[in-house]
This record gives C-alpha cells, structure tokens and sequence, in this order.
C-alpha cells in the first residue's frame, strides 16, 4: 500500500475547498457561561472576548439582557478569556481549553474596579462535564495521541493488517466500542454502520463505512478527536458512533518534525515456536511543517506520509492462490486438490432428483465449460 503525495495534495485541498461548508459545532467548539457581580446578579452587555494562545485570533460577543454569553465556532486549542465592562475591573483567564465539537462553559463575576485593574483567575479550564448536552462521548487530546503506545494499525482477529500506523485504532479506548479496525461494533452495533467525520467533512467509503485504514490522515497530523457513542445531536447522525478527527493548523511560531518508522525481520528474533522468520521490509517516511503565512491572520500546516511494506506468507491466513487465464475462459481442467485429484465443475443444467430427496448434477466434460455456456459480459475476461 503506498500514499502518494498527489493524492494526499488532492485530499488536502478537498478540505480547503469544502472547509467552509462544514457545521460550526460539528469540527469546532465553543465558550459559553453567566456574566454576574459580586452580588449574583446578571449583567448585560458585557463584552466578553476569547483570544487563540496559538494564533492570537480573537472573538468578541456582548452578553445578552440574561446576562449569557456564547462564543462559537471557535477552532480547537487554548484561549485566553476576557470581561470588560466600564466601571468594573477587567476581568481575564486561561488557559481555556476548547475541544472538538464540544462546548467549555465558564461562568465570569465582574468586580467594582478602574481599568487600570485586571482581575486575572489563574486556572486551567477544561470541558470535564458536558452540562448542556446528554452526549456520552470520549475526547483525545493530541498529546495524548502522541504519548500513548499505538497498536499497529489495520489489525483484525484473523490476524491481518496492513502494519501502519492507524490513528483510529485509540478509538477503542472509549467504553462501549469492541471489535477490530475493520468490524468496529458501537455497543453492540453491527459492523460498519458508524460514521467518520475528518475537519467537518464526512468521511464514508461506500463499501465499508466507518473503516478508514486505507486512506486515513497521516498519524502525526491528528490534533484531536472525538467519540460519539449516543445521544449525539442530530446534525452528526447518520451512523451509530461518530468518530470528529480535527486536523492540526499553522500557528503564530513555525513548527515541524519528521520521522522513519522502521520494521525489518534482520532486527526481530525468531519466534520460540517457528522454525523460521517471516521476511517483512517496511518503511514508513513522514514529515509536517507548519507556520504563518501572516502573523496573526494566515497560517499553513502541511503534512505528508509514504509507506512501503514487503513481507511473507500471514501464516494465521495461510497462503492464497489467484484464477488462471484458463480459468477465467472457462477451462479447469488443471483445478486440483492439495492430493492432485481433480475438483469437477458441475453442469447446473444437468440438475436431476435422485430420488431420495436430494439432487444430482453432471460435472462438465474434461472439467471444462462450453463457450457458449459462459455470459457474454464474461468471455475472455482476464481473471
């Protein structure tokens, strides 16, 4: 399997193309909460204004005649939130995380004061409960991607995998998800039926919705996702389970790094029961570079990713053979058993009672089957 740098490139300006199409608060976050004074009493038209610690984007809103206030459509990551109000001292703290898809609430007590004093609540904030929506849901921050030792990904109970390294395999971290990367099953839920959604975009491969192993994001690029296993709103659902990944942006500082993931049986020991080692040859390259275009304002994040893989027979598969030319024409004549006996190809027109209560059919002479037996959508098709 190989991901080529032209398919990412497309895959990368699909998202730039589409990005403004995508719902505020399926990708996004948001920042909501009560402005009152010392008193409990609620104050209106309070402005109140979340600055980005990454970017130094700011978003303002006034609070309403309630005395609420809501942020939203805010990009994941750290902000820095502030209250002013004349005649009340500036209010301010942070970090304030914002995660994806979900909602940070903070509640903000203005005090009598001059501008000239901020008053400044060292904490950090944390969307550790979600009081205004019944969503029972796992976030992973990027940290926690990167810290956490990776199962090699593609893996299923037969055994097989591809042996990269897939970022949805942490996805079994959250309660309620068993199975493999192939058959994910959300609370009991049969397999492929639950959704994926990369930078609000939904991500559905029509064969197996829900797997993404072949064309998922380089691992690295991940900043963070999310799990929905139920009571998620209705704008994300048309699965059972929906996995939000947010993709990593630039920022005000330029970053990068890179690295070679390295896998060769010159470097394994033989397993205590086999007698040899499969060969295997795998190389995985990956780098990410990302920064301001213009400070403050415009910012470019790029990520790439090849792999290359060479290995032996998957001895809990077994080996594997492919049709024949002969075949595809309808000639197995040479289609023989492990022993060497002849498997026949039986006649389905030939279908009779043996009066017994079962059937009977007439295998095709020499094993092969007439030309004008076979569709002729099908002749000549190589197999």
């Amino acid at each position: 399997m190989r991901i080529r740098l032209g398919r990412f490139i497309r895959f990368g300006l699909s998202f730039l193309a589409l990005a403004s199409l995508a719902s505020a608060q399926i990708t996004t976050g948001a920042i909501r909460g009560t402005v009152t004074d010392t008193t409990g009493a609620l104050m209106p038209k309070v402005k109140v204004q979340a600055t980005s610690l990454a970017t130094a984007q700011s978003f303002s809103v006034d609070s309403s005649g309630a005395g609420v206030y809501l942020l939203g459509n805010l990009p994941i990551g750290n902000y820095k939130l502030e209250a002013q109000l004349s005649g009340f001292a500036p209010f301010a703290t942070e970090p304030v995380r914002v995660e994806t898809a979900n909602t940070t609430t903070i509640d903000i007590v203005m005090q009598v004061g001059s501008a000239q004093q901020t008053i400044t609540v060292e904490s950090t904030a944390v969307p550790l409960l979600q009081t205004d929506t019944a969503e029972l849901s796992t976030v992973m921050e990027g940290k926690m991607i990167l810290d956490l030792p990776l199962d090699i990904g593609g893996k299923t109970t037969s055994g097989a995998g591809s042996g990269r390294r897939q970022i949805e395999m942490f996805l079994f971290l959250t309660p309620g998800i068993t199975g493999d990367g192939w058959s994910k099953h959300v609370l009991g839920s049969p397999m492929h039926t639950n959704q994926t959604i990369i930078d609000g975009i939904p991500f559905a491969p029509q064969e197996s919705p829900g797997y993404m192993a072949p064309t998922a994001p380089p691992f690295e690029s991940v900043e963070e996702f999310k799990f929905a296993t139920t009571m998620y709103s209705a704008q994300v659902g048309r699965g059972i389970g929906i996995s939000n990944y947010s993709i990593k942006s630039g920022t005000n500082q330029f970053h990068g790094d890179a690295e070679w993931f390295l896998r060769n049986d010159k470097l394994d020991a033989r397993g205590f029961f086999n007698a040899t080692k499969n060969p295997i040859r795998q190389n995985e390259f990956a780098f990410r570079v990302g920064g301001p275009v213009i400070r403050n304002r415009t910012f470019f994040f790029v990520s790439w990713q090849q792999f290359w893989k060479r290995g032996g027979v998957n001895t809990a598969l077994g080996t594997s053979t492919i049709p024949t030319t002969d075949f595809g024409k309808g000639d197995y004549s040479q289609l023989k058993d492990a022993s060497g006996a002849l498997i026949p190809i039986f006649d389905p027109a030939t279908t009779a009672s043996d009066g017994k209560g079962s059937f009977v059919r007439t295998a095709f002479p020499g094993n092969i089957i007439p030309a004008n037996r076979i569709d002729r959508s099908q002749r000549n098709c190589s197999p």
